[in-house]
């Protein structure tokens, strides 16, 4: 049985070292799927992208704009979340999307985020204000009590269908955190990424 590695304080779940033929999904495809419910965001977070409303809403359909309509009630989690407040996304109805709804920040036309596009047409970077759990899924990061575990989210439905997040492929099999590079470098940080790579003898990519 392989041991437990941690890094930067994350166990690593035995389900991102394991060796997989496949690769990363296509929006063109899954539509975004994994868009449906929204997403938990710090509020510090949810603040930022308010302040960068007018960089956003012109991204958004006419009646999306209404930043009183972006966020939802404020919760506590002293553990998961920076600030110790977290609130999540609103969700709105979207024949587009194969669930029949989405969050209020995917455009129906391309399936795309809002936020990141404005981020990427006013030249900053595509995940600046996007929420840390979008940016990081299907990787997720787990907590129980001081304990903290970095996973994929198999578990979930849309993972479990194959329609989101991965595609089955006839490439030579790889470890998962490979395919999901970008998201475990954010977690981890580049150098937690590279060591990751280190103690499995894999090549970095980035």
């Amino acid at each position: 049985m392989k041991k437990i590695m941690n890094i930067k304080g994350y166990d690593i779940h035995l389900n991102l070292l394991e060796q997989k033929n496949m690769t990363r999904c296509q929006i063109a495809h899954c539509k975004s799927s994994c868009c449906a419910h929204g997403v938990w965001l710090d509020v510090a977070q949810a603040d930022a992208i308010r302040q960068h409303a007018e960089m956003i809403a012109p991204f958004l359909p006419q009646d999306r704009r209404d930043t009183n309509k972006w966020f939802d009630e404020l919760h506590v989690d002293e553990l998961a979340f920076p600030s110790g407040q977290y609130t999540g996304t609103c969700t709105v109805d979207a024949s587009q999307h194969p669930s029949g709804k989405s969050c209020v920040f995917l455009r129906p036309e391309d399936h795309h985020c809002a936020i990141q596009a404005a981020c990427v047409a006013n030249g900053l970077g595509s995940w600046v204000l996007k929420p840390y759990y979008c940016c990081l899924f299907p990787v997720v990061d787990d907590y129980d009590g001081d304990k903290k575990t970095l996973m994929l989210d198999a578990d979930n439905e849309l993972f479990a269908a194959g329609g989101g997040c991965h595609r089955v492929c006839a490439d030579v099999a790889q470890p998962v955190f490979q395919v999901y590079a970008e998201e475990i470098s954010l977690a981890l940080g580049v150098d937690g990424y590279r060591e990751l790579c280190a103690q499995t003898g894999v090549m970095p990519r980035c």
